[in-house]
């Protein structure tokens, strides 16, 4: 009779899905922020977590990273309870900005009148799946500062000939993965979007 342990399924096998490969992203963006890995890095980081297919692949691509959590591969229990959240940023003839370590909610309303919105996503908490904006500014300027991997979406906006998005942002490394959908119909606004931390 064998008293030694008994050996299950080493941990590094078990499969992962979406969304811990998404995870993983974001832990990968937040390692640019940072200044631990350039833009090539990140795109080539990228690649290998969409073609990963176990936590062990997933790891391989954090493992020399200091600030990286060991455990992001985990299964999560309830993403589904950060993908309803709605937070309205009002700026009302001033100020309003999101920047640094804060946690970006599924759908952000912006309102405001003659006032200003920055919002840099680069190091900050981002929820599983797309980003809804919400435009219900007038006569206001949105800057949003968006990570080398988020796609944006416009399909939902609609243009007016007093208001306009600059897309500065360029091209996502990840085309396919979550993005910043804007839309709404903002009245005499500009919104500005590029790529990479403020």
């Amino acid at each position: 009779m064998n008293g030694g342990p008994t050996h299950e399924p080493a941990d590094d096998q078990v499969r992962v899905g979406h969304a811990e490969r998404e995870q993983v992203v974001q832990l990968l963006q937040a390692s640019v922020a940072g200044g631990y890995l350039d833009l090539n890095e990140f795109e080539q980081r990228v690649s290998t977590v969409h073609e990963s297919t176990t936590r062990g692949e997933l790891r391989a691509v954090l493992a020399d990273l200091p600030a990286a959590d060991r455990s992001p591969v985990a299964p999560q229990t309830a993403p589904a309870a950060a993908s309803t959240t709605t937070e309205t940023i009002n700026a009302d003839w001033g100020t309003a900005r999101r920047r640094g370590n804060w946690r970006v909610p599924s759908r952000l309303v912006l309102s405001g009148t003659m006032g200003t919105i920055e919002l840099d996503l680069n190091a900050a908490e981002l929820p599983i799946g797309d980003i809804e904006v919400d435009l219900q500014v007038s006569w206001s300027t949105v800057r949003i500062w968006l990570p080398p991997h988020m796609p944006l979406d416009l399909t939902a906006y609609e243009p007016s000939s007093w208001s306009k998005v600059k897309d500065k942002a360029g091209p996502p490394a990840d085309p396919a993965g979550a993005a910043l959908r804007l839309r709404g119909r903002p009245s005499v606004t500009t919104v500005v979007v590029r790529r990479g931390p403020r």
